[in-house]
């Protein structure tokens, strides 16, 4: 990982900082994205002690100009990446009386719509060197209804995910890239305050999400981990 140019998305807080603080801890440098300033400052302030490797760029992921904007300014700034980790999503959970088209398309805008446009963007240079790691960090609803009542929009934008992960995998193998997913069930961020339907304290970490993501970046032999789904132990 030393010196190997890494861009995750939805870093400021959650298993995206967690992911950005073991990147740092590694050797990597970190462009860390999100929509947050202020969260962004503070990732700043608590990695301060890497702050030769962690640069700062501002995304609104639901809005396309913004994603074509942070791919720009990166390869402007940074350079060519090595590591594409989209870690950054959203979860509305609504009836599908209630959903609107508002929600349906925002939650695709961030949860599909935006890993396409980078993954397409910076994979580009991958292709060129024949090397390249792309993670997207779905979930485990990527392989069922959700759990519960009101996943169908979440549901459906990370069956998305997975499907495109799977698909892009079959596409840049022969070009020596490695395309991966790490699928959590119930990790204790902030997105999940809301849950009043599960058990908190059967969550798991981010950390630990963050430790499934380096496993796969340095699983390098002939066998490779290339999809890992994580369940609660005490679910």
């Amino acid at each position: 990982m030393v010196n190997k140019i890494a861009l995750v998305t939805g870093a400021s807080r959650g298993i995206g900082k967690a992911i950005v603080g073991k990147l740092l801890k590694s050797g990597a440098i970190v462009c860390a994205t999100a929509r947050n300033v202020d969260g962004l400052e503070e990732l700043r302030s608590d990695f301060s002690q890497h702050k030769k490797n962690l640069h700062f760029f501002s995304c609104d992921l639901s809005c396309s100009a913004d994603v074509n904007n942070l791919c720009e300014s990166v390869s402007k700034e940074i350079g060519d990446i090595d590591i594409l980790i989209n870690n950054a999503g959203i979860l509305h959970l609504e009836s599908l009386e209630n959903s609107t088209e508002e929600l349906l398309r925002t939650s695709f805008e961030v949860n599909v719509f935006a890993p396409f446009a980078l993954t397409r963007y910076f994979s580009q240079s991958m292709i060129n060197k024949r090397q390249g790691i792309i993670i997207n960090v779905c979930s485990s609803s990527s392989y069922t209804g959700g759990g519960a009542p009101k996943h169908c929009i979440y549901a459906s934008t990370k069956h998305a995910l997975l499907g495109f992960s799977r698909a892009l995998d079959e596409e840049l193998r022969s070009h020596n890239i490695r395309v991966g997913t790490v699928s959590p069930a119930g990790v204790s961020t902030d997105m999940m305050l809301s849950r009043t339907d599960l058990d908190h304290s059967s969550f798991m970490t981010a950390d630990e999400v963050a430790d499934a993501v380096m496993f796969m970046l340095n699983s390098n032999g002939e066998g490779i981990v290339y999809e890992m789904r994580m369940w609660r132990k005490s679910r």
